[in-house]
């Protein structure tokens, strides 16, 4: 006994400092399909210059008076007639708004509510008639020249993230040629289905959309990445739409063709950190 005591007074405790590599939390963009060397071009040094820190944003820390997500803040969007200033709203929308660029900020977004509606006869659907967060806006969604009406609904939060309010895809709904009232609390449900199918919009979905338009052309950039491998292989996409009248089998609700234009894979940034070991000597 009196040995082994010896040996644990004895023993020293000695720290080592050990150097491993951290994500840092910010992207290098490469190019990796180049369609259009001028639009791929461009893009690439917005996404390197604006976008390298894709994901950072301020926590929420109150539905009142949050000091990040004020009507003021860098996140906030201006907002339609009757539509009062909502926190936790431009928490949720935050990444629509942010990060930006002159051709992100090209998109004119209005905050706006609706319901999701859908509720079949004498049934309750709660959530369904809870107002939620929307954002519209009127530009040339597909490129043939007239002004379209364009509802975002859903907002992704980033990979990982299972935020309340959020969802994991995006979805952008086009109402081609027309100039669609979204002023008051409309039922989306009501203006997904209306009475003349041609007036039906056509859907986009993905995980993260943002339309930006380049030398007057509009295209949206898209984010795609998996979360089940803690993100590896993301990537980012820009595509253009073309409606050539195509619809569901099923349904005959109008379809996209979309083209691929630019694609970038996104790479982490590592940087060195000091790990303190201990070992007994």
């Amino acid at each position: 006994m009196t040995g082994i005591r010896g040996c644990l007074i004895g023993a020293v405790l000695v720290l080592a400092s050990q150097q491993i590599l951290a994500l840092d939390g910010s992207y290098t963009y490469q190019l990796v399909t180049n369609k259009d060397p001028d639009v791929c071009g461009h893009m690439l040094g917005v996404f390197n210059t604006n976008f390298s820190r894709l994901w950072d944003s301020e926590p929420l820390t109150s539905y009142d008076s949050d000091p990040y997500y004020g009507p003021e803040s860098r996140y906030a969007f201006q907002r339609l007639p009757g539509v009062a200033h909502d926190a936790r709203a431009t928490w949720v929308m935050r990444y629509s708004k942010w990060p930006t660029s002159p051709e992100f900020a090209a998109i004119d977004w209005t905050e706006g509510r609706a319901t999701l509606g859908g509720c079949p006869p004498r049934a309750s659907c709660p959530a369904g008639e809870k107002p939620m967060p929307i954002l519209v806006a009127h530009f040339d969604f597909d490129n043939d020249g007239t002004v379209d009406t364009v509802v975002k609904e859903q907002f992704y939060s980033g990979p990982g993230y299972g935020e309340l309010g959020s969802g994991e895809e995006e979805y952008l709904y086009v109402w081609r040629s027309q100039n669609i009232d979204l002023r008051g609390l409309p039922t989306l449900w009501t203006l997904e289905h209306p009475t003349d199918p041609r007036d039906t919009p056509v859907l986009a979905a993905d995980k993260l959309q943002r339309p930006f338009v380049y030398k007057g052309r509009t295209y949206v950039a898209t984010y795609s990445g998996d979360e089940a491998t803690h993100r590896k292989g993301e990537t980012m996409t820009v595509l253009t739409y073309t409606f050539t009248g195509r619809v569901a089998n099923v349904t005959e609700r109008p379809l996209w063709d979309t083209t691929t234009v630019c694609t970038y894979a996104m790479h982490h940034h590592r940087r060195s950190v000091d790990r303190k070991v201990s070992a007994a000597r």
